[in-house]
Formats: structure tokens, sequence, C-alpha cells
């Protein structure tokens, strides 16, 4: 129950349109044997596959030729363009996701009765999945996990998909850091960040990338991850939400951290 907004800027035309609104198609993790198929994925959900087609079938509707050239030479200049594909849900007007997406080519049919409509075919390739425009911000504050044993923190997940792309933050506030540990209850996410961390000091994970920061400095060697870790991303949030044991080794005090992170959608 969505439709097309805009592209790369650009409002989409709304006349008429038949538009592709399903969802991406799965990637396979298959192998044939004597006995049958091996399911490399087993119960676990399997991973879209990306890029997809999604054209957009619409009509330009325009009181003059002028005003009809105007709108369509705004949509032909988008050939070839990557940029940020928007939706509206339809039960929730105002209501939006985004993905990437490059549009590939502007078919157009043109016949003797088109003289102020033109049927045209947007070609989209969309990149990625559709995220949320507003993203998650958990913030927690140190008074309740500075201590060896490790409290639990929930990471709610709105969307339909699970989350690895999340930025933590981590910000001394008036007494010092020696370690931040991160971990699931089956330590299938197990990691923790082991170097002093001064009162002003800003720490940032970010999952995705696998990247560490400590004052904008890149501090990779710091990263250690933990026996059973066995994610080939850092951590991930099902949909529903997923618990973690967090810890901010210290001496005390009201350090923060924070998860920032955008929910997923088919």
């Amino acid at each position: 129950m969505y439709r097309l907004v805009d592209f790369a800027g650009v409002t989409l035309p709304k006349a008429n349109v038949e538009s592709e609104v399903g969802t991406v198609g799965t990637q396979l993790a298959l192998a044939p044997y004597r006995g049958g198929v091996l399911d490399a994925d087993g119960t676990g959900r399997a991973a879209g596959q990306y890029p997809y087609p999604l054209p957009y079938k619409v009509e330009i509707v325009g009181a003059s030729l002028a005003t009809l050239r105007t709108e369509l030479d705004a949509l032909r200049a988008l050939r070839g363009v990557s940029g940020t594909l928007r939706r509206e849900g339809l039960d929730a007007l105002g209501t939006y996701q985004t993905a990437t997406a490059r549009l590939l080519q502007v078919p157009e049919l043109r016949t003797t009765r088109n003289v102020y409509f033109h049927p045209l075919t947007l070609q989209f390739l969309v990149l990625t999945p559709w995220y949320a425009t507003t993203p998650r911000e958990q913030d927690y504050s140190g008074s309740e996990l500075l201590t060896t044993v490790p409290d639990t923190v929930t990471l709610p997940n709105a969307g339909q998909l699970p989350i690895t792309q999340v930025t933590i933050t981590v910000v001394v506030v008036d007494d010092p850091l020696t370690e931040v540990r991160i971990a699931a209850d089956d330590a299938s996410t197990n990691f923790s960040y082991v170097n002093p961390l001064a009162v002003g000091d800003t720490l940032v994970i970010d999952t995705g990338a696998w990247r560490v920061t400590q004052n904008d400095i890149d501090t990779p060697d710091y990263l250690h991850i933990g026996g059973g870790h066995r994610r080939p991303d850092l951590l991930q949030i099902a949909p529903g939400g997923s618990t973690f044991n967090v810890s901010l080794v210290g001496t005390g005090g009201t350090s923060t951290i924070r998860f920032d992170y955008y929910e997923m959608y088919e």
C-alpha cells in the first residue's frame, strides 16, 4: 500500500499510475546433492536479492504542450541518475520511506492521440531496502550501565528486516572509562572496546562499516571480538527488537551511550 512520490528531488507524475509495489526477490543459498538440496539459510530468513527492477507507468497531463515538455524534460534529465526514491504509505499519508535507486530509462510511447497527455514508463533499479526517514535514537545513562555486571538494553525494531547498521556513541561525562562491552545472551554478538576513555572523550562505533573512532581518530586496534561471536556484522537487531547486555566499565558517573539506526522495510 504505497505510492511513489519523488526521485532525486523531482516530483513524479500521478495520473493513471501503474506501479510495482511488491517485495524484493529472494537470494537463494542452495547446494544440490544426491539426497536433495542443502539450504545454507536453514530455518533463518534468506537475504533479499538486490538490485531489483521497479517499473513506474504513468501519464503526464498538461494544459499546453509547453507544460508537458517542461515536465517531461525534467524526468528525461534524470536518466542514469542515482538518487533517493521516496514512497508514501496510502494508509498513513505523510509517512515516507526511502531507497537508493537508479533511473535506467524513460521509455515514451506516443500516438497521434497523445496531444495533451503522454504515457511513459520510468524504469527504476532499486539498490537498497526501504528505510524509515526518521531514525531511532535510544539513549541510556551510564549511571545504570557503569558496572562490571552488564545491564540489559532493549533496542526496538518496528520494521520488517534485521538491522545491522547501527551507530553507537559513548560520551564520557564526569568519570573515565576503561572498557565498553556489548554482548547478546547467547554471545552471538560479543565485542568490546578496550582503551582508556577520559572525561570529555567520545567513542563512535559504526557497526555496518566496522569502523571505530575515539575523538574522531580511527582506533580499530582497540575493538576486540569476544568468544562465540558468530555474526558477519557486529550486531543485529531483529524485527520486533533485540536485547543486549551493555557495560560501561569505569569508576562511576553519568556517561551516556546512544544507539542510532533506521528501521527497514520490504
